[in-house]
């Protein structure tokens, strides 16, 4: 078996890694961002209040994420799928 074979055979897609998805959760205080930009009435006062309550919760949330997914890894990542 050749040796990009057998890495393949041992090695899972990207976004199949926990990691990989608590960390992408990290990124949800953008949506506010994005929802404003469609056209969504938020005050500046509200968005401040809002990415302040997201970051604090998936913040934790990623990190708990990320650190569960570290611990259960137990195989190489790979880009392509």
């Amino acid at each position: 078996m050749s040796e990009e074979m057998k890495a393949t055979q041992e090695s899972k897609w990207w976004l199949n890694s926990t990691t990989i998805r608590y960390a992408c959760l990290t990124t949800a205080p953008a949506l506010v961002f994005v929802l404003k930009l469609f056209g969504v009435d938020i005050s500046e006062g509200e968005i401040g209040a809002i990415v302040d309550a997201i970051v604090a919760i998936m913040s934790a949330i990623g990190v708990i994420g990320i650190l569960i997914g570290r611990f259960k890894a137990n195989k190489p990542l790979r880009i392509a799928k």
